[in-house]
Order: C-alpha cells, then sequence, then structure tokens
C-alpha cells in the first residue's frame, strides 16, 4: 500500500495553498485558514474558535457555528444573498450582534482577518424569503 501511494504520488505536483473559506453543513459552520502552518485552537464561545500559529500566537484562521441563524439574522437587516459571493465579514457583524461585549474585540479581530475573503452563496445554505 505504502509503494502505491508512492507511485501515485511521484510526478504530481504540489498545489499552493490558498486561502478559501468553506461551509460545512452537515456541522453548519465556515472554516478558513489565512495561512498554511501548524496551529492550536482556540474557544471563544459558542459559536466562534479561533486557530492560533503554533510558533506566534498570531490568529491564522477560524470556525464560525451557526451559519443558518446568522444569514437569517442578516436577511433581517435587508443583507440578502442573491448573486456573487459574499464577504466574510457579514458573518462576524451579524454574530457579534449576539454575543457578551467582552467577546467582541475576537470576532473584529477575526472579521479584519477575513476582510479579503469571499465564500459563494451556492455554498451556503438556502434560506426562505
Amino acid at each position: 500500500m505504502a509503494q502505491e501511494l508512492t507511485e501515485y504520488l511521484e510526478g504530481r505536483s504540489v498545489s499552493r495553498f490558498a486561502s478559501v473559506p468553506h461551509y460545512f453543513r452537515d456541522g453548519d459552520f465556515v472554516t478558513f485558514y489565512v495561512s498554511d502552518e501548524r496551529y492550536y485552537a482556540e474557544r471563544v464561545d459558542q459559536l466562534l474558535t479561533v486557530y492560533r500559529s503554533a510558533t506566534t500566537g498570531a490568529m491564522i484562521g477560524c470556525k464560525i457555528k451557526g451559519v443558518r441563524h446568522i444569514l437569517s439574522t442578516l436577511g433581517d437587516f435587508a443583507v440578502v444573498v442573491r448573486d456573487g459571493a459574499i464577504q466574510l465579514g457579514l458573518f462576524f457583524l451579524a454574530a457579534a450582534l449576539d454575543i457578551d461585549p467582552s467577546k467582541r474585540r475576537f470576532y473584529h479581530e477575526v472579521a479584519r482577518l477575513a476582510k479579503d475573503l469571499c465564500i459563494a452563496p451556492d455554498e451556503l445554505p438556502v434560506m426562505a424569503a
């Protein structure tokens, strides 16, 4: 089996790291990383877990739960996903409305980290209008 794996990997190029958020339907969460390095998880609250570099402690990604609820909250404020990609920062804005004020700094930090990241609407759950 190891020989088969070695043969399979020979001649294949390693793709470069790309920071792309992904939605996981079964867990109803979005996760992303801005760096391809070893990390540890720091749970902020019931919605947010941040990922920090094992070497520097800098935030390099996160997991945000409750995406369906977040999209519903955005819809309450007439922010609707129609066409094109949605800025990931909107998730943290909507989530920050419902959290303990002492935790908001984490949401601001992760929103700054994700400011240039988008997620395709077809990756997200369909919300009733």
